[in-house]
């Protein structure tokens, strides 16, 4: 487990087995769920049984529609190759991906793990319902108060920037709390 300010992660980790992906591993394996050093983590409960509001797959450019990258061994996800990682190659037998949740109730600054990652640039940026491209109000801060006036029980909206491991590029990610 990872967590930095008010963020858990944990990786999902699977072996492809001919037809189908996931257990058992191989005894050199990073473990089922893992920390970001392949380290074994125990779970109450996998991420994706305890609903969709708490937990969340962090999908990038470098990963597929369902978060995955893919290698041959896990050792190497975090090398890059040509064209990438985000797809399944004949030579690729292991697969990962985040699962990563907001534990603070309120987030009133850049959660660790990103804030060492945010340049001055991005540091002056307007806030979410000071956005001068759409009249002073965000999509983002009007979605909050629709959310709000409908009875969404006060939900706030948070933007991260999430590191995708395999490019480093920095990717803007919306979260509720």
């Amino acid at each position: 487990m990872d967590s930095n300010d008010g963020i858990l992660e944990f990786w999902e980790n699977q072996r492809f087995w001919g037809l189908t992906w996931g257990a058992p591993l191989l005894p050199f394996d990073w473990p089922a769920w893992s920390d970001s050093q392949g380290n074994a983590v125990q779970l109450a409960r996998p991420p994706e049984r305890e609903g969709e509001r708490s937990w969340f797959i962090v999908r990038t450019l470098g990963t597929d529609e369902e978060g995955w990258r893919y290698s041959t061994v896990f050792s190497k996800l975090n090398i890059p190759r040509p064209g990438g990682r985000a797809s399944k190659r004949s030579s690729d037998y292991v697969r990962s991906r985040v699962w990563r949740k907001l534990v603070a109730e309120t987030l009133t600054q850049p959660p660790e793990l990103f804030r060492n990652h945010v340049s001055k640039q991005d540091q002056e940026l307007q806030p979410l319902n000071q956005a001068p491209w759409s009249g002073g109000v965000s999509a983002a801060a009007e979605a909050r108060d629709a959310a709000a006036g409908a009875g969404g029980g006060g939900s706030k909206l948070a933007v991260v920037l999430c590191p995708d491991p395999t490019s480093g590029v920095h990717l803007p990610a919306l979260a509720t709390t």
